[in-house]
């Protein structure tokens, strides 16, 4: 197998990677991880290239998927990637980062992670994620990065520091999951197999509590990350019917 052929789902966090990954799992020419996360390139970097490949099942096929979206925020990720595997696909899913850090927020609280309340926890993230290595797992990093993780444009960057923007796909999450027979068909083309063999249904799987945000939350996090969607959308200057409603946060 040609080491180029592998496909990394790498986030972002609650952005739809879990649906994603099951649906391309029924392609046969796909051969999936043993588990969705495998945490490679962020944890396990030390146990080497041959245990990395040994994680995959054994099955015929094209290429490797796998699917853990902290890669898309841990620094050292698109360097590790393109160290082992130059030629890889990424594809990388962008949710409303508003949603995205309340879903997480939400996530961390019923797992009982989170004890504060989100203003706290805005409040206080740069306090409690500082000095934390990204490679622990279970980090205050990794957990209470609600901000930081919604701050898509300097993750952007990382990676096209190290890939070619052909091979990053990019997509934002409330279209792709508004049409997910077009965006299957979208990924489809960027990794050159058949769409028509991918069994895609209706259910977005580890969905969220769906408990609202209040307003106020949301107007406080939209003045945050305002600055960082005006250059988000001059970096990747996406056609996406969506965005536009992003956008509305930088009028905060």
């Amino acid at each position: 197998m040609s080491e180029g052929r592998i496909c990394i789902i790498a986030g972002a966090q609650k952005a739809g990677t879990t649906t994603l990954f099951h649906w391309l799992t029924t392609h046969p020419q796909v051969i999936p991880a043993k588990k969705k996360e495998l945490h490679y390139f962020d944890f396990n970097y030390k146990r080497g290239k041959e245990y990395y490949l040994s994680q995959f099942k054994k099955k015929d096929g094209i290429f490797l998927l796998e699917s853990s979206p902290y890669y898309l925020f841990h620094p050292e990720v698109p360097r590790r990637i393109k160290d082992q595997f130059p030629k890889a696909n990424v594809v990388i899913l962008l949710r409303d980062p508003i949603e995205r850090a309340w879903s997480q927020y939400r996530m961390n609280y019923n797992r009982g992670i989170e004890k504060l309340d989100f203003r706290l926890a805005l409040l206080f993230e740069s306090i409690r994620t500082a000095f934390s290595s990204p490679d622990i797992p279970e980090s205050r990093l990794q957990n209470y990065s609600y901000l930081s993780r919604s701050k898509y444009c300097i993750q952007i960057i990382r990676w096209l520091y190290y890939f070619d923007r052909k091979q990053l796909f990019i997509a934002i999450f409330e279209d792709f999951y508004q049409n997910p027979q077009k965006g299957i068909i979208s990924i489809c083309e960027f990794l050159k197999i058949n769409s028509n063999s991918i069994q895609v249904s209706a259910d977005i799987l580890n969905k969220g509590d769906q408990v609202p945000m209040p307003e106020h939350f949301r107007n406080t996090f939209g003045k945050k990350i305002k600055t960082d969607l005006i250059q988000l959308a001059k970096l990747i200057t996406p056609d996406f019917g969506k965005f536009e409603t992003w956008r509305t946060y930088q009028r905060l």
